[in-house]
């Protein structure tokens, strides 16, 4: 996965993300150590998240090399990209 970045100073950010490192995230506590971070209000949504699913959805997504998560483009001229 890698990450783009412009800002509208026209510099560039590559941040390749190894696919393997995202996997092994989704095993770690996520929802102990995000809830830590989260306020309360905010933190009951997590409860509603399937972490088993989510971590099957980030397995299946590496069999979609060039695929596009996130195209984003402000008004200010920031350009953000997530790309499988």
């Amino acid at each position: 996965m890698r990450i783009y970045i412009k800002t509208e100073e026209g510099r560039k950010l590559r941040i390749p993300v190894p696919m393997w490192a995202i996997r092994l995230v989704t095993r770690l506590p996520i929802e102990r150590i995000v809830r830590k971070h989260m306020k309360e209000k905010h933190a009951k949504y997590l409860e509603l998240i399937d972490w088993n699913e989510m971590r099957n959805l980030i397995i299946s997504l590496s069999d979609y090399k060039g695929l596009n998560l996130v195209d984003i483009k402000a008004n200010d001229g920031t350009e953000v990209q997530i790309r499988i």
